[in-house]
């Protein structure tokens, strides 16, 4: 995917400031993503999780068949820079399976 795809309102990507988007993703993975419908929408799920908004995108993706659930949970931890941020997403959806 490139940066400007990325990066556009289509997915609130472009909400994000580059301090807080550099301390979060891995730029480089981002030129490795797919450009397809799956991956762009989650893309926009991860924006939403990234401001705080766990329920929606999780209660969203809880709605793929579970091949597509793992795609998109790979797809975030591939993205995310911080063991600590990996943790706490392992975590929130250990806690969901559970519930």
């Amino acid at each position: 995917m490139e940066l400007e795809q990325f990066f556009s309102e289509e997915n609130h990507m472009c909400n994000h400031g580059d301090r807080i988007f550099d301390e979060t993703i891995e730029r480089w993975t981002i030129k490795r993503l797919k450009n397809d419908e799956l991956t762009k929408q989650a893309v926009y799920w991860l924006s939403q999780y990234l401001v705080g908004n766990f329920i929606e995108p999780l209660d969203s993706i809880s709605e793929l068949d579970k091949e597509d659930q793992i795609f998109v949970y790979e797809l975030w931890f591939f993205m995310m820079k911080s063991p600590y941020q990996r943790k706490v997403l392992a975590k929130l959806l250990f806690n969901r399976v559970l519930n």
